[in-house]
């Protein structure tokens, strides 16, 4: 069965719901699918609700009315639709999301008699989480609510062998979205979701790579490898309590520790971490540094599926690699909340540039990837390219190509939060230049001061 074949679903659709249904679906496939050739995830866990419920249904169009009412849709999305229709399509879109949203509160309030379905209300909050983004925090106002209808359900097992579910996918989905490293101007903590939901666990991330273990529906949607994920994870949570000066999380000491133990015997390497009591007071976020420099330049990529076509896998391998590199640069700046102009050691100088110069490579690989023959893995690219641009700004060659792969990345996908990094880093390098800009009395400059200064969120998703 075709899961975009939406006769095979039966739902009931009037003609005007079907065009919509259609419409979504090609923006999924066009958004919301890094890996090609292995389905789309997210409809796969959100048609067969759509069939049983039709409030998930209405959900599902609530979001096809606000993509076909934007402007930022790709040519060829609209042609169905007459221009003079415009402004009814954005006041039919207003009233769809206040009647999901007056959904999703029964439905809520159905499950706390004990009447609601978890999976329902799940379904509902992810697809307003989704139409929310990037725009304004109501987008994480939504994902808040997600997380704690994920957080109030028993988790499932998180198996790639076993099926995709609903709630499998948006725990993945949600606990990524929680990283801090992965949202630009968040002022609140991580609740560190993907290193407490234990979605891989520690001992998976050296493990050598396994022939059997298939792409999870969240690897094909985002393109990150859960492992690689997991390194993200756990590299936010240290350069964040290395910033603020406290004892790791427990959640975050617990896979640190297993980490560091296994690297320690498997190669022999020197990096315990010095014991918390002989440890200096000021620095306890500084004994994992080490540890995390380590498990990013021995992380090993997945195995990749032999019935992948070679030419994805090329750049699937790429992007990967890019990723990777992304994270060291991050672990020795120090994240976004650091001042991009402070001067690191000689060695690490060193090694950026060479890396910035490889990384450059691989982008403009995959970008070309997606323009030419719609391999569409620059999806995984916005992150990365935070990263290298946080380190722009004495470059206005460097500071060009970026603008050239953002402009690119938003002409192909059309998602709106490619150009807001653009303008956020060209805020950065602007105020790098003049140092003129309008900060608060004794903040530095960082890429993270400039977003909440400007009440700017940016989700590098």
């Amino acid at each position: 069965m075709s899961y975009f074949d939406v006769s095979a679903w039966n739902l009931s659709l009037s003609g005007i719901d079907n065009q919509n249904i259609r419409l979504l679906i090609r923006q999924f496939q066009r958004t919301l699918v890094a890996v090609p050739g292995y389905g789309v995830p997210i409809l796969q866990c959100l048609l067969p609700l759509a069939a049983r419920h039709a409030t998930s249904l209405d959900a599902l169009l609530t979001l096809a009315t606000r993509f076909r009412s934007s402007p930022l849709l790709p040519s060829g999305t609209q042609e169905s639709e007459p221009a003079n229709l415009g402004a009814q399509s954005s006041n039919l879109a207003s009233d769809s999301y206040q009647h999901a949203v007056k959904n999703l509160q029964a439905n809520l309030f159905r499950l706390q008699s004990g009447h609601g379905d978890i999976e329902e209300a799940i379904a509902i909050s992810m697809i307003l989480w989704i139409s929310c983004l990037p725009g304004n925090e109501i987008w994480y106002i939504h994902l808040h609510g997600l997380i704690a209808l994920l957080d109030s359900t028993p988790l499932p097992a998180f198996d790639t062998l076993l099926p995709l579910s609903l709630q499998k996918y948006a725990s993945f989905a949600a606990a990524h979205a929680d990283i801090k490293a992965i949202t630009i101007g968040r002022a609140d903590p991580s609740q560190r979701l993907w290193l407490r939901w234990r979605l891989c666990p520690p001992e998976e991330i050296l493990a050598s790579p396994s022939k059997e273990k298939m792409l999870s529906g969240w690897e094909i949607s985002s393109g990150y490898p859960e492992t690689l994920m997991t390194v993200i994870a756990l590299l936010s949570a240290v350069v964040d309590d290395d910033l603020s000066g406290q004892n790791p999380y427990p959640v975050s000491e617990d896979y640190l520790e297993q980490l560091t133990f296994q690297t320690s015997h498997s190669a022999g390497l020197s990096v315990s971490p010095i014991p918390r009591r002989t440890m200096p007071m000021n620095e306890p976020g500084k004994k994992y540094i080490r540890v995390m420099e380590t498990l990013i330049t021995r992380w090993k990529s997945p195995s990749i599926p032999d019935s992948m076509p070679l030419e994805t896998s090329l750049v699937l391998s790429t992007a990967w690699e890019v990723i990777r590199k992304a994270a060291l640069i991050y672990l020795w700046r120090g994240g976004f909340d650091t001042d991009p102009m402070a001067p690191l050691s000689t060695e690490q100088g060193l090694f950026i540039d060479r890396y910035i110069r490889e990384m450059c490579g691989g982008i403009e690989q995959i970008i070309q990837a997606a323009e030419k023959y719609h391999i569409p893995l620059a999806l995984t690219l916005i992150w990365p390219l935070a990263v290298i641009g946080n380190e722009a700004s004495r470059s206005p060659q460097l500071q060009d190509k970026i603008r050239d792969y953002l402009g690119r990345m938003y002409t192909y996908f059309q998602i709106p939060h490619h150009q807001l990094l653009g303008s956020v880093l060209q805020k950065l390098w602007e105020a790098a230049v003049e140092r003129n800009f309008n900060f608060p009395a004794g903040s530095p400059l960082s890429l993270q001061s400039i977003c909440l200064e400007g009440n700017i969120l940016v989700p590098l998703l």
